[in-house]
């Protein structure tokens, strides 16, 4: 049987960046009302809207994870707006 990685949710917030082992810039980049800001609300909050905003320039989450071995992750969730930004530097 294949060894399974556990990710845990790190419910601590803390101002220290020392207790940090890694810090990782997750780039959400695509079309408009695809559900890049759902897919974010969703893996950072753990929350889903219905309703539909635009994101106009973009907007910034963070997630705290606790990995195998005690592993302190923050990842910085950079969701850019697909109708403004976003398309402009998709279609270069």
């Amino acid at each position: 049987m294949p060894k399974q990685t556990v990710i845990t949710d790190s419910d601590e917030e803390s101002d220290s960046e020392e207790l940090l082992d890694r810090q990782y810039k997750v780039i959400l980049l695509g079309n408009g009302a695809v559900g890049k800001t759902s897919l974010a609300h969703r893996f950072c909050d753990g929350s889903f809207s219905t309703s539909y905003k635009q994101t106009i320039g973009l907007d910034f989450f963070v997630k705290r994870l606790i990995l195998p071995g005690d592993i302190n992750v923050c990842l910085q969730v950079w969701d850019i707006g697909g109708e403004s930004i976003g398309s402009k530097m998709i279609s270069r």
